[in-house]
């Protein structure tokens, strides 16, 4: 049937080319055009207007309206397509739609496909909602909602359905595992396998082959992951995020290279760096921190490490705060854990065991071993093989100690050295401490020398100068300056000396004083000894020796005096002895007060004590035995024994057996017949003395008398006075009479 209204209501090989045209009835049915409509299966064709079909097997549709409601060979080419029926399903394009499956295809315009198989859309409103080979292709706003060889390219993207996932751009998705990739704008993967997403605002929700490489980018999965621009990755493996706000937080190979990075194991690169958690860690420069352990190292600007293993922090405000191989060169530098120790300067600390240094600046050492702390504000606490060579160095720990100048101390025991300046030991061994303000105050090889100098322990003592001081035992020495020695054994001495402790003294000049016995010796100058045995003092100054044994003193122009016995010698000037033994003087203002061979040769000399005294003159004066004087103010006592001797100038000699004197004469008088002539004269005097008394008593009488008759001459002076006035109107005769009568009465009284 052909044409105008047409319409067939049976079946076989049906066609009713336009207008009107239906079909009601299968087999090779056609209905070419117009209001064209197939309601039976087979061959269906039906070409334009406001075609259908709704029927399987060949069907087509093609344009205006078109539509197809049955199966198998499905076109439909266009304009209000539709298809409603699986096979090889097509529509390219127009308004189409597919909601069948197995080849679909659609091409564009407002595409859409859901069915599933090899599936394509390729642009504009295009969807697919049915698996297999997936694509949709050219933009807009695309999407795929099933699963197998996804793809979907650019605009409104979306693909949610797993397996070749790929996606290219604008508002991007993939919800769907397998070889996810993605390339730009919004994106997020949010299923695993082998992910990338390269740029825009990123996000890979999902693990495995994870990369992103820019813009907001961001990976929450594991396994290989990397990222960059705004980086993070939360997700474990080998880890990346290479940069910019970078973090990393799962772990594995950790980076996050550079400025605002965090890590959470290792590497972290720089500007804002960070890593806590441990293993490989690094963090290199500006606001680096590590804050867990293992092979940490954060190589300077504001650096820390707060954990364990082969440390490093290199300079900036280093800090290392865990041990192992621990490292922290300079600017604030700090190690506060052990093992490996330095910290090299500046700022410098260490406050943990081991091979311990902190060279220089602020140093500080405050843990044991291979201790250094190399000057500046250096100090040393912690015991071993210590040094803190100068500045204001310390050590207050035992060990092989040295110091070194300036501030330095020591205060703990075995190989001590202090070398100068503030130097201070209070611990014992091989002490020394060498000038300036230098002190020791402990035993064994003691010195000290010199500066404010001490020592205050026993052993090999030294002091060696300036306000030397040594106190206590064995070989002592000193060597000069304001000495003092307070302790025994091979003393010596020098400066401005003071030995008060026994053993084999010497004092070799200067202000000395002994006071302690054996085997003295001194060289004059201020020299005491008070102590005994072998006393020396060879030549002057302001000699004593105040103790027993082989005395000598040998005095140029000394002031000696010598208190204790045995050999006594001295030799001259201001010289006594008073001791006893082989006495000797021998001249000057000599005195020996103490006997046995007493001699002494003159000036203002004594000898008072016994034995085989001589004195040969000046002021001389001697007592028992065989006392001898010859010459100037003698004298000489001896009770007698034989020679008893005082010969010349005013000499007097007394030896017993007789009490005689010698006048000037040579003659020889009894000392008795002086006694008597004495009492003579004493009876004598006592007259005279009474005779005296008399005198004195008439004298006192006299002088009475003398005071009356004074009175009595005034008396007369006036009445003479008087009688001349008279006279001159008395005549001659008269007055005589008067004169007569004034005459008597001065015989009568």
């Amino acid at each position: 049937m052909y044409s105008y209204c047409s319409s067939i209501g049976g079946g076989y090989a049906n066609q009713a080319k336009g207008a009107n045209a239906g079909i009601l009835g299968g087999y090779y049915n056609s209905a070419i055009g117009s209001t064209s409509s197939i309601l039976g299966g087979e061959y269906n064709r039906v070409y334009s207007s406001y075609t259908a079909i709704g029927g399987g097997y060949s069907n087509s549709a093609q344009y205006a309206y078109s539509n197809v409601g049955g199966g198998y060979d499905n076109w439909a080419y266009g304009y209000a397509s539709g298809i409603g029926g699986g096979d090889s399903n097509q529509i390219l394009v127009s308004y189409g739609h597919i909601g069948g499956g197995l080849d679909n295809l659609v091409k564009e315009d407002y595409g859409s496909i859901r069915g599933g198989s090899a599936n394509t859309v390729k642009g504009y409103a295009g969807a697919i909602t049915g698996g297999t080979s997936n694509t949709a292709g050219s933009g807009k706003y695309l999407a795929v909602m099933g699963g197998m060889g996804n793809y979907v390219n650019g605009f409104s993207s979306v693909i949610v359905g797993g397996e070749g996932n790929k996606l290219k751009g604008a508002q991007s998705i993939i919800i769907g595992g397998q070889s996810n990739s993605a390339e730009g704008d919004n994106l997020i993967i949010v299923g695993g396998a082998t992910n990338t997403l390269l740029g825009d605002y990123g996000r890979i929700g999902g693990g495995i082959g994870n990369t992103v490489e820019g813009d907001y980018a961001h990976i929450g999965g594991g396994l290989s992951n990397s990222a960059a621009d705004y980086g993070v990755v939360i997700g474990g493996e080998s880890n990346a995020a290479t940069g910019v706000y970078s973090a990393v937080n799962g772990g594995e190979d950790n980076t996050a290279s550079g400025f605002s990075s965090f890590s959470s194991g290792g590497v972290a690169s720089g500007y804002m760096a960070t890593i806590i958690g441990g293993t490989g860690s690094l963090a290199d420069d500006e606001y680096a921190t590590v804050t867990g352990g293992e092979e940490n190292s954060a190589e300077g600007a504001h650096a820390t490490i707060g954990g364990g293993g082969a440390n490093s922090a290199n300079g900036a405000f280093a800090t290392i705060l865990g041990g192992y191989e621990n490292t922290a060169t300079k600017p604030h530098s700090f190690v506060l854990g052990g093992y490996g120790n330095i910290a090299s300067g500046y700022a410098a600390g260490v406050a943990g065991g081991l091979n311990n240094r902190a060279v220089g600046k602020h140093a500080r050492v405050v843990g044991g071993s291979d201790c250094t702390a190399s000057g500046a504000q250096a100090f040393v606490g912690g015991g071993e093989e210590n040094t803190a060579l100068g500045d204001y160095a310390s050590i207050v720990g035992g060990g092989s100690h040295t110091a070194d100048g300036t501030g330095a101390h020591v205060g703990g025991g075995f190989g001590n050295t202090a070398v100068g300046d503030y130097a201070s030991i209070i611990g014992g061994s091989t002490n020394s401490a060498i000038g300036d303000y230098s002190a020791v105050l402990g035993g064994q090889g003691n010195q000290a020398l010199g500066a404010g100098a001490g020592v205050r322990g026993g052993k090999s003592n030294v002091a060696g100068g300036q306000s030397s001081v040594v106190n206590t035992g064995e070989a002592n020495v000193l060597g000069g300056a304001y000495g003092v020695i307070g302790g025994g054994y091979y003393n010596t001495g020098g400066g401005a000396t003071t030995i008060s402790g026994g053993s084999w003294t010497t004092a070799v000049g200067n202000n000395n004083t002994v006071v302690g016995g054996f085997d003295h010796n001194i060289a004059a100058d201020g020299a005491t000894v008070l102590g005994g045995y072998q006393n020396v003092i060879v030549s002057g100054d302001y000699c004593t020796i105040g103790g027993g044994m082989d005395n000598t003193v040998d005095a140029t122009d000394g002031y000696v005096t010598l208190g204790g016995g045995e050999y006594n010698v001295v030799d001259a000037y201001a010289t006594v002895v008073i001791g006893g033994m082989y006495n000797k003087v021998q001249s000057n203002y000599a005195t020996i007060g103490s006997g046995f061979r007493n001699k002494a040769n003159a000036r203002f000399s004594t000898i008072s004590g016994g034995a085989k005294n001589s004195n040969n003159g000046r002021f001389s004066f001697s007592s028992g035995y065989r006392a001898k004087i010859t010459g100037d103010f003698s004298a000489a006592i001896s009770s007698y024994g034989d020679s008893c001797e005082a010969r010349g100038n005013n000499a007097v000699a007394f030896c017993a057996d007789q009490f005689a004197i010698r006048d000037s004469g040579g003659t020889w008088n009894d000392v008795l017949g002086l006694f008597d002539s004495r009492r003579r004269h004493l009876a004598e005097s006592e007259t005279l003395v009474k005779v005296a008394a008399d005198l004195a008593q008439a004298d006192s009488a006299n002088a009475k008398v003398n005071v009356e008759h004074a009175t009595l001459v005034n008396s007369f002076q006036k009445r003479t006075a008087a009688a001349v006035e008279q006279l001159a109107g008395l005549d001659y005769s008269g007055v005589i009479a008067q004169l007569d009568d004034i005459i008597a009465q001065l015989e009568s009284a």
